[in-house]
C-alpha cells in the first residue's frame, strides 16, 4: 500500500462515497473504483457496501476510521502544502454562519479577507434560527461553519467559547428583579426562536412553557420583546443585542461557540488560513462582548 493508497482510504471510509473521493483526489471515478477493489483484496473485506441510495461502512471499515484518520493526519503534516497564496491566489470562501453573527461580524470577516486579496470572491449565507440541527441545512462545498453549537458528522470543531444561556427580557422586569422561580418561568409569555431539545429534556415534556410567539427572524424575536415578552438565548446574545437578561430557574449545561471545518481539509492550506482568518474576528468579538 502506498501512500495515495492511505489517503484514497481515508477519503473513502470519511466521505463514503466514490464520486467525491474522486473528486477529493482529482481522478475520475472508475480510478476511485479500481483502487477501492484492491483495498478490499488487501483487507479481505468489502469495506464499503450499499445501502439504498447511499454507501455505509462495514463492521471492519468502521473500526479501521480512526487509525487511518490518525495514521494520514501525521503523513499529511509532513507533505508540502499546495500551491496557495492568500495576497496572490484568487479563492472563493463560502461561509455559513448563524443570524446573530451575521448581524455584527459579517461585515468585519469580508473585510479581513478583502485585505489580503480584494479579487477573493466570498459566499455567505445566513443560518436560521428555527433550524440549528445539522441535518436541515446544505452545507455541500461550504469552507467553515460558524455558530451551530451541535456537531456536524464530518466536521471538526474549534470552539472560541462556551455559553450559558439565560433569560433575556428588554423592559418586562425592572431592575430590582434578580431571579425567578420555576413556576414563574413556565408562565412567563415566551418568545421562541429556535428548537432546543436539551432545553425540553430539562423542563418537560410536552412544551411545558407559556409560548407566545413562534418566530424564524432573531432580530425581529428581539424587537418584539418591548414589555411583552421574554425569551431563552444565550449570554452572548443577549450583549450582541444590549438587552437584560436573568438566571435560568435551573441548571442547564453551558454550549459551545464554535467553528466547524471539513475533517477531510484540516491539513488544507487554504481552509487553515480561512480558520484562522475568522478566528481573529472571532477573538475580537468576545473581548467586545466579553461577560
Amino acid at each position: 500500500m502506498d501512500s495515495s493508497d492511505l489517503i484514497i482510504l481515508r477519503h473513502l471510509l470519511i466521505e463514503k462515497n466514490i464520486s467525491v473521493t474522486a473528486k477529493l483526489m482529482n481522478v475520475s471515478q472508475p480510478a476511485i473504483t479500481m483502487r477501492l477493489g484492491k483495498l478490499r483484496i488487501m483487507f479481505k473485506d468489502e469495506l464499503l457496501v450499499r445501502d439504498g441510495n447511499k454507501m455505509r461502512l462495514t463492521p471492519k471499515a468502521s473500526d479501521m476510521l480512526n487509525p487511518i484518520i490518525r495514521i494520514t493526519d501525521e503523513m499529511l503534516v509532513l507533505m508540502s502544502d499546495h500551491d496557495f497564496n492568500p495576497y496572490t491566489t484568487q479563492t472563493v470562501v463560502t461561509i455559513q454562519m448563524t443570524e446573530a453573527l451575521t448581524e455584527i461580524c459579517a461585515k468585519a470577516i469580508i473585510e479581513k479577507f478583502l485585505n489580503y486579496n480584494n479579487k477573493h470572491k466570498i459566499n455567505l449565507t445566513t443560518l436560521s434560527y428555527t433550524g440549528l440541527q445539522p441535518y436541515d441545512h446544505d452545507f455541500k462545498n461550504t469552507d467553515v461553519i460558524i455558530g451551530i453549537p451541535t456537531h456536524i458528522e464530518g466536521y471538526n470543531d474549534e470552539v472560541y467559547s462556551y455559553e450559558q444561556s439565560v433569560l433575556m427580557h428588554d423592559r418586562y422586569f425592572d431592575d430590582s428583579k434578580k431571579s425567578i422561580t420555576y413556576e414563574e418561568y413556565i408562565k412567563l409569555p415566551h418568545i421562541v426562536f429556535a428548537s432546543d431539545n436539551l432545553l425540553l429534556d430539562i423542563i418537560g415534556r410536552p412544551e411545558p412553557r407559556n409560548i407566545c410567539l413562534k418566530i424564524s427572524s432573531l432580530r425581529t424575536a428581539v424587537e418584539m420583546l418591548q414589555d411583552r415578552y421574554v425569551m431563552t438565548t444565550s449570554t452572548i446574545i443577549t450583549q450582541i443585542f444590549n438587552k437584560k437578561y436573568l438566571p435560568l430557574p435551573f441548571e442547564i449545561p453551558q454550549f459551545p461557540f464554535k467553528l466547524s471545518y471539513p475533517e477531510r481539509l484540516k491539513h488544507d492550506k487554504k481552509n487553515r488560513w480561512i480558520r484562522n482568518v475568522c478566528n481573529i474576528v472571532m477573538q475580537d468579538l468576545l473581548k467586545q462582548y466579553k461577560h
